[in-house]
């Protein structure tokens, strides 16, 4: 079964990391195969306030150990993106942000569908994010064979 592996580099926004994630298993059909990266700077004033939420989190959904958290030195977004990207599991990458909130339910099954389309498994497609998403890839969805294979 594929797994999905969730990029989530947050600073600043303990409660919306909790959000995001939160929105994420309440709308996901198969919880099992979902990971939830985060990456948090270790000069964030409030790094210490996401580990007991998100452990919370976790276990109120069953997925406790499905919940990471990293951190690391201020290295930005694209670094701390990369830096999840290599401790992912999943097969699908999905880079997110803690401002963004899932609301179609069985997300992960659409998903499956649409990764099914591509049986080389290099693609770069994205959620209708109701921002800019007809005009270009806010928030891109890759295979961990895409990301070894073009970086």
């Amino acid at each position: 079964m594929r797994c999905f592996s969730l990029l989530c580099p947050s600073r600043g926004r303990p409660n919306r990391a909790i959000e995001f994630a939160d929105s994420v298993f309440k709308t996901a059909k198969k919880l099992h195969r979902i990971e939830l990266l985060f990456y948090i700077d270790k000069d964030d004033s409030e790094g210490l306030s996401y580990r007991e939420p998100l452990e919370s989190l976790g276990q109120k959904y069953g997925v406790d150990k499905s919940i990471k958290i990293f951190e690391g030195p201020s290295i930005g977004v694209p670094g701390s993106v990369n830096c999840l990207a290599q401790e992912a599991k999943g097969e699908v990458l999905l880079y997110t942000s803690d401002d963004q909130v899932y609301i179609d339910p069985a997300w992960d099954i659409r998903l499956d569908e649409e990764v099914e389309k591509y049986p080389d498994e290099i693609y770069c497609m994205w959620f209708n994010d109701a921002w800019e998403s007809q005009k270009f890839c806010t928030f891109p969805i890759v295979s961990k064979k895409w990301v070894k294979e073009l970086g």
